[in-house]
């Protein structure tokens, strides 16, 4: 950084997100995602996201070995409202805010590798590469009953 507060490519430096101006009633999408490394049936990728009043969910996950990819389910609000109070509950904003990546630069090939973001209604958002185990367990759940659903009436 130079003297102005500058990057030296010319861009600003990244605002700090203010955790205490948010709340779970303001989320309009949760992602959450696990790539396992070389042992893809660890991978899994769940977006919660308001769309024009109705919550959709996308899932891309393994269902008893097989991959299982479910895109824009339309999700009760009453399901929605469980995903948007388990932020509350596990304190997922102060988490995904919070976190300052490890200084040691270390690479595993065959590492797990988590992702989790939040997207506000005024536009915001804050993520971070970390897991937020209850809610991605809660989607992955949602996720599979439909899988069922939808194999079901096939």
């Amino acid at each position: 950084m130079n003297f102005f507060g500058m990057k030296l490519n010319g861009s600003k430096p990244k605002k700090r997100f203010n955790a205490a101006k948010h709340s779970s009633a303001d989320a309009v999408c949760v992602y959450v995602s696990r790539i396992g490394g070389m042992d893809l049936s660890d991978m899994r990728s769940f977006t919660l996201a308001k769309k024009d009043g109705a919550w959709l969910l996308d899932a891309d996950f393994f269902l008893s070995g097989d991959r299982v990819e479910l895109e824009g389910c339309k999700i009760p609000n009453e399901i929605a409202a469980q995903i948007i109070s388990l932020i509350d509950e596990t304190g997922a904003i102060k988490k995904l805010a919070d976190y300052r990546p490890a200084r040691v630069k270390m690479f595993a090939l065959d590492a797990s590798t988590n992702y989790s973001r939040l997207t506000f209604a005024d536009g915001e958002e804050i993520s971070a590469a970390i897991s937020l185990p209850q809610i991605e367990r809660r989607l992955n759940e949602i996720a599979a009953d439909y899988a069922e659903i939808n194999n079901a009436a096939e």
